[in-house]
């Protein structure tokens, strides 16, 4: 009984909700079984129901804007990424002993299909190109990096690069102690 009542009243209101915009008047009845029903028409025991103004907004005008006399070329232009960049570190970062390094890049808009990342210190890959935007490093190296990351496509053609960054790793370390007052051989 509840299903058919819940049904009832679900088309009642897909019904009534297609006609609201093409009615003047709307009533409401309820039956005994306490079915509502929604009619244009007033009948018996019906009251009106107050229907508020659908909300409609006109949609802006297409312009027409030409295309590029290259818009139908398989060519890729060279700046296909609006922004590649070594997120972290930040430029001029100095690393004091920490045993890992987390290298990051940010890409936009998303990696292309083809197209693969690879993480680069003073101008040397340090990995093999991956579909990853980041790197951990462990022990790097003491010393100043440059680092940079680019694009390559499938054959290792570098589409495009970032701009480097350079950070300082330092290194603590523990000069060894000379033995404190040797003692002769006899």
């Amino acid at each position: 009984m509840i299903k058919h009542i819940t049904a009832s009243l679900l088309i009642s209101t897909s019904l009534l909700a297609t006609q609201i915009a093409s009615a003047e008047e709307v009533y409401k009845h309820v039956d005994e079984n306490g079915v509502p029903s929604f009619s244009d028409t007033k009948s018996k025991n019906a009251e009106k129901v107050i229907v508020e103004p659908v909300n409609v907004q006109k949609m802006p005008e297409l312009r027409n804007i030409p295309s590029s006399p290259h818009s139908n070329t398989a060519t890729v232009d060279s700046k296909t990424y609006s922004r590649l960049e070594i997120s972290s570190p930040a430029d001029q970062t100095t690393l004091r002993n920490e045993p890992t390094t987390t290298l990051a890049a940010s890409i936009e808009p998303g990696l292309r299909a083809g197209h693969l990342i690879q993480f680069m210190d003073n101008g040397q890959p340090i990995q093999p190109a991956s579909r990853d935007s980041s790197l951990v490093l462990n022990n790097f190296e003491r010393g100043e990096h440059r680092l940079n990351v680019r694009i390559v496509d499938k054959s290792g053609k570098t589409v495009q690069s970032g701009n480097p960054v350079t950070v300082y790793v330092f290194r603590a370390t523990v000069k060894p102690q000379a033995p404190a007052n040797p003692k002769p051989a006899n």
